[in-house]
């Protein structure tokens, strides 16, 4: 059977300050290194956080706006603004829609100097198979750069095409009437009702907001090549 080595008290005790003196060593070297490093970082830049104008109340506008912005552009303040559109309560074309959206944008960003005004128009058209919805949506930067995108397009009943010819209604409130609900144009718009929910109005319109940003961020696709 092997000897055990026998150790006296004062080779313990130098052998504890060993481990000890080693230990704080190594310390003091992994705490010159992490001093080091941070020495050697670049100083990071605050990225300003863009500012985005809406041209209307609505609250469904307003929300697919911080989506869409979250999304595409990074972090971005979202602020609300009432505008005067410059078309009739319920445009009756897509022309008019445009038209309407682009006067929003463009009088969103001046009122508030923001980096971009957003400007959303419904409307209501005629076609040879019925009356259609859809909406459109207008990016309008400082400079001046348009952006334009439209969502999806859903057939309106006719009882409600009825309203907004004979009372001149606009199209919320016909559905409103029909449906008993309130305020639906704040909600899950038309074509929620339309859908049984399956779609809502602010999905709508993050597509159409999507789409008019494409010029925004990936304006290389769009430069004109001579």
């Amino acid at each position: 059977m092997d000897e055990v080595p026998s150790y006296r008290e004062e080779d313990y005790a130098q052998m504890t300050y060993a481990d000890e003196e080693k230990s704080s060593v190594e310390s003091q070297i992994a705490e010159i290194k992490e001093d080091m490093g941070k020495n050697l970082e670049a100083p990071k830049e605050e990225k300003k956080r863009i500012k985005v104008a809406v041209g209307s109340r609505n609250p469904t506008k307003v929300q697919a706006c911080q989506t869409v912005f979250g999304r595409a552009l990074g972090d971005a303040e979202v602020i609300s603004v009432e505008v005067d559109n410059k078309v009739s309560r319920q445009p009756m074309s897509e022309a008019e829609a445009v038209e309407g959206a682009i006067n929003r944008a463009k009088n969103a960003q001046r009122q508030t100097g923001a980096d971009y005004g957003v400007g959303m128009e419904g409307c209501i058209y005629e076609t040879t198979k019925g009356y259609f919805l859809t909406g459109w949506c207008a990016v309008v930067g400082r400079k001046g750069n348009l952006g334009l995108g439209s969502g999806g397009h859903i057939e309106v009943p006719l009882n409600a095409v009825d309203m907004i010819m004979l009372k001149r209604k606009e199209l919320g409130e016909a559905m409103d009437e029909i449906t008993g609900e309130k305020n639906i144009k704040q909600r899950m718009g038309t074509i929620g009702i339309l859908t049984k929910q399956h779609d809502d109005r602010e999905s709508s319109w993050e597509t159409a907001l999507l789409y008019a940003l494409a010029k925004i961020i990936n304006p290389e696709m769009y430069e004109v090549v001579v």
